[in-house]
């Protein structure tokens, strides 16, 4: 079996900064770093020129968050893509399953027709088992590697069939099952959540979003409380209360 990829040797080992890039799909060009970095030496420089050190402050604490929360989004609207196409992958696996292959057969077909991002996954397995590891150790690395749940439901199922010698059919259609119920459950629980949680963004956002206003509009004013000694405090104090209620609104949306 040979098996290609774009995204260079697939491996379900490997650096810290290799796991990273590889759960949270981001590849970066050259050509992407050198736009990033004129965006941000020219946001700066607008921001100097017009609004001084208070707005360089502001632009560099934005470009901070934005920075930690691009990966995560990336990380979180992957999984969200891995965990949708995992029932019909164990449909399509059950379906090789019952034409005579064996598991490792069905899962090559399966990831034959499967899509990204899944199939880069399955593929990091299927090079895993080429190598000689076991299929369900495979697919257990590849559930912790990119935190996937419902990916140790399928190593579970697989393990135990082969450890006890019985068929993986009932059990792969078993999780395929669980996989949809609880999907279900989660689109349930995220429209009863919705209104709380754009709550919860509006009021994170619309302080930081008014203090950027306010220093578009009148930089003076602003600029005033930042050069006087007591003002400055008031500005970091305020900038501090705005990010530890931030903090504690995203864990509480997090929570429900």
């Amino acid at each position: 079996m040979r098996i290609n990829s774009s995204a260079g040797p697939l491996s379900l080992k490997g650096s810290l900064a290799e796991r990273w890039r590889w759960r949270t799909g981001i590849r970066l060009k050259k050509t992407h770093v050198i736009g990033l970095l004129l965006s941000l030496a020219l946001s700066f420089f607008l921001a100097w020129h017009y609004s001084g050190l208070l707005s360089v402050s502001i632009v560099i604490g934005g470009m901070t968050a934005g920075t930690l929360a691009w990966p995560h989004y990336q990380y979180r609207k992957r999984s969200a893509a891995m965990i949708a196409q995992l029932p019909l992958f164990l449909d399509q696996v059950e379906r090789g399953l019952a034409t005579g292959r064996n598991l490792d057969g069905a899962l090559n077909l399966a990831t034959q027709e499967t899509r990204e991002p899944l199939k880069e996954v399955m593929l990091r397995i299927q090079q895993a088992v080429a190598l000689g590891e076991d299929i369900g150790d495979a697919l257990r690395d590849a559930a912790r590697l990119y935190e996937l749940r419902e990916l140790h439901f399928v190593a579970m199922a697989v393990q135990v069939s082969r450890g006890y010698g019985s068929s993986p059919k009932e059990m792969l259609e078993s999780v395929a099952k669980l996989i949809r119920q609880r999907e279900q459950a989660q689109r349930e629980l995220a429209a009863l959540t919705g209104e709380i949680k754009i709550s919860a963004w509006v009021l994170s956002i619309l302080p930081s979003a008014l203090a950027l206003y306010m220093v578009t509009i009148n930089p003076d004013y602003i600029n005033g409380m930042w050069h006087d000694p007591t003002g400055r405090v008031i500005l970091l104090f305020a900038l501090a209360l705005q990010a530890i209620g931030a903090l504690i609104l995203w864990r509480m949306v997090k929570s429900v």
